[in-house]
């Protein structure tokens, strides 16, 4: 993020102000320009450590994922009709009252549903890689045990048969 000699070249008063930018308070005594520094280095990478051990602001777990696939699934897709007048008041044009009230009740159901699924959508790569690291095993398992059934039950029994017509030639 910063370097050490990018910092170490600022004074005092400037890392004070860089660090009060974002909310970072100093390592230590803040008269002394290394504690300033010292800040300005470490902050991201105990950011990031803090994420990997949950702490501060953290993914939700699966459960509150599907919970919000569940959300969009309820909502349901506009009909034609209806989408046609959201691209209406999209575009500006607004009905009498009191259906106004109503268009606009239509456009921020569609709006909110877009947003959740925007947020679903970064939610769930994060949520599907924690989850898949755990599933490895399980899937391996799975692959050889689908493997050896396919050559029992298919490959195994065609070559059965192979056998048995060249042995009758």
């Amino acid at each position: 993020m910063f370097t050490r000699s990018e910092l170490e070249i600022k004074t005092t008063a400037e890392l004070r102000d860089l660090c009060r930018r974002y909310g970072l308070k100093p390592t230590g005594n803040g008269g002394y320009k290394i504690s300033w520094i010292v800040t300005m280095m470490a902050f991201p990478q105990i950011a990031l450590a803090q994420l990997r051990q949950g702490r501060g602001l953290k993914s939700p777990g699966f459960s509150v994922t599907q919970f919000l696939e569940g959300v969009v699934d309820e909502m349901n897709s506009p009909t034609d009709e209806q989408a046609a007048l959201i691209k209406l008041t999209m575009e500006g044009k607004a009905m009498s009252y009191p259906d106004r009230y109503d268009q606009e009740s239509l456009l921020n159901l569609h709006k909110a549903k877009m947003y959740l699924e925007m947020a679903i959508g970064l939610l769930i790569p994060v949520n599907q890689f924690t989850t898949l690291t755990h599933l490895v095993p399980s899937i391996l398992s799975l692959g050889i045990f689908l493997c050896l059934f396919l050559y029992v039950k298919v490959v195994g029994p065609l070559l059965r048969q192979l056998v048995k017509e060249r042995s009758c030639q």
